[in-house]
């Protein structure tokens, strides 16, 4: 379990990998500070891997600052003083923005006008410290009882399931006011920097809200071209489509196919030996396993490993004797976009005709829903 929230930052850098207007027309971006002291200011552009510096401005001896050379367009930007403080931005091609703000707390004190897409990122980041602010003691608390001596696979996952229940309390509320609002602010590229870490299949109305809304009004630019074809995919893979079929070989090297399985409940687990919460699930499917095994239910674990002795160890260790699959290319397996894969464990669960059911079940969750499938 992941009790450490994505950070804002991290959710704009993943979301900006380039920015591109058709109209060619800039943004103007002015501010005046108080309690300042004379310096260089610098406006970065939100990119990955990192943030690019794109101008510079000297605020002068009162206070006034005037970025002149660079001229934006469509994107996310901050305003940098040093490391520690600056001022995020989302600038439109037809912004004219002016800011104000107290040199020594910037982000908390910034009052900016004629940029309304960062109003709307400001409320979402208002949700966002919320949640941080109350994860923040959740994940102390968590991180000191996973530390104690003794601690082991089995006692770890233990207490992950201890944490759930508190965990999704504070996650779930908070995470459903971000979605509702994605679907009320649908035509607003600052709903990009938030969307990501939504469970799609919890929230694939805001998905496809965003998608829509943005499509319509951004149609050239690149995030949202790239948004637009994971939304046609999350689509492809959503609850009620046929799973896609797949070949992958298993330790002996003999080639299988996903539709070998028809006519059983599949449970496809992707994970990989490196994977430190995939392990901590293994002993649980290992039980379920014992349990349920028969001819109307199977497991087939699909291996995101690109070391075939690690692979295999980790299936002797584990005691996995379920189907084991994988191509050993690591992130770039073919299962990976065929799946949407973003992050492991996940899983998949598909019925006897290959259609999916359920998406990302684990722990309590999934032994429920085997219990109710497989009662008879």
């Amino acid at each position: 379990m992941n009790l450490v929230y994505n950070s804002l930052f991290c959710i704009v850098v993943f979301c900006c990998v380039s920015c591109t207007s058709s109209e060619q027309q800039h943004a103007g971006i002015k501010g005046t500070f108080k309690n300042f002291k004379i310096q260089t200011l610098y406006l970065e552009k939100l990119v990955n891997p990192k943030p690019i510096v794109v101008d510079s401005a000297v605020i002068d001896d009162k206070g006034v600052f005037e970025f002149k050379t660079y001229k934006p367009t469509l994107g996310f930007y901050r305003v940098k003083i040093d490391e520690q403080r600056f001022i995020t931005l989302v600038v439109n091609e037809h912004d004219n923005i002016e800011i104000e703000a107290d040199f020594n707390a910037p982000e908390r004190t910034s009052k900016i006008k004629g940029s309304v897409e960062t109003d709307v990122f400001l409320k979402f980041n208002a949700m966002a410290a919320q949640l941080s602010l109350r994860l923040d003691s959740l994940n102390t608390a968590f991180q000191s009882r996973i530390q104690q001596p003794g601690m082991d696979s089995i006692k770890m996952m233990a207490v992950s399931k201890e944490f759930e229940l508190p965990y999704y309390a504070i996650v779930n509320p908070v995470q459903n006011q971000m979605a509702q609002a994605i679907v009320t602010y649908s035509n607003h590229y600052a709903c990009l920097a938030f969307i990501q870490p939504l469970d799609p299949e919890t929230h694939l109305n805001a998905y496809i809200a965003l998608d829509k809304g943005l499509f319509s009004k951004f149609p050239n630019d690149r995030n949202v071209l790239a948004f637009h074809e994971s939304c046609k995919q999350l689509k492809k893979l959503a609850i009620g489509q046929e799973s896609p079929n797949f070949v992958l070989s298993d330790p002996a090297g003999v080639s299988h196919k996903l539709t070998e399985y028809r006519g059983k409940w599949v449970l496809i687990d992707f994970w990989a030996s490196w994977c430190g919460p995939c392990k901590a699930e293994l002993p649980r499917l290992v039980k379920l396993y014992a349990q349920y095994k028969s001819s109307t239910f199977e497991i087939i674990g699909v291996s995101l490993d690109k070391d075939k002795s690690a692979w295999m160890n980790a299936i002797d260790e584990y005691h996995m004797t379920w189907p084991q699959l994988s191509d050993l290319q690591f992130w770039e397996s073919t299962v990976v976009p065929l799946y949407g894969i973003q992050s492991i464990p996940f899983t998949v669960l598909i019925d006897p005709q290959g259609i999916i059911r359920y998406k990302n079940l684990r722990g309590t969750a999934l032994q429920d829903t085997l219990k109710k499938i497989l009662k008879n």
